[in-house]
């Protein structure tokens, strides 16, 4: 499946199946996060190993890290790639580190100072309308992903103040053009975090 970099309310309902009361689910979500984002910093340090049978189950995440209560770095994928939530929480977090082209690499220092937000998308779907000109959404309960043939620009629920905001800032993510104006994409998330998802629209 195409992999969807995050361009980075709160949480909807805990996965079905979960077996873990939310507390505990965001707990071990969060923990397996920041123990990944350690370990992409300093491969010296312990390698991130998932105990939770809640996060085995296959599904997609988002590892964001804010400090100073403002996104510092954020990373993950629409679809699922990789077997498991664990695994797509460790991913996320290793390309968090140093794949997140907007920002420098983070460093062990801030993430010591640093909080950890895992997003679980879920009920992604197409948005009616046009290619450019898609139906509007609740930017507080919805996230809208635009994808184009080369790229992909996505902004999670809680993150836009207004549909107009969110969607001119996913299309210029994806370099969606009149030529390609790309495909919208409406989903929810479960957001599992230690901080509210900080918000990337200021008025």
């Amino acid at each position: 499946m195409k992999l969807l970099p995050l361009l980075c309310i709160l949480g909807a309902v805990v996965p079905a199946g979960a077996g873990l009361p939310p507390a505990d689910l965001r707990a071990a979500a969060t923990d397996l996060a920041r123990r990944a984002l350690a370990h992409a910093i300093d491969p010296t340090a312990p390698e991130p190993t998932n105990t939770v049978d809640a996060l085995r189950a296959a599904g997609p995440a988002f590892v964001t890290v804010v400090l100073d209560g403002a996104t510092r770095a954020c990373q993950g994928t629409l679809h699922a790639s990789t077997p498991s939530l664990a695994d797509e929480i460790v991913a996320a977090a290793a390309r968090a580190v140093r794949g997140d082209s907007r920002h420098p690499s983070l460093s062990r220092r801030e993430l010591d100072r640093a909080r950890v937000i895992v997003s679980l998308p879920s009920n992604v779907r197409p948005l009616g309308g046009s290619a450019g000109d898609p139906e509007p959404i609740d930017p507080r309960r919805f996230g809208l992903a635009i994808e184009t043939a080369n790229a992909a620009g996505i902004l999670l629920p809680g993150e836009a103040k207004t549909f107009e905001w969110m969607l001119a800032e996913t299309r210029r993510r994806a370099g969606a053009s009149a030529a390609d104006p790309g495909r919208a994409l409406a989903f929810q998330t479960t957001v599992l975090g230690e901080v509210p998802m900080p918000a990337l629209e200021h008025h």
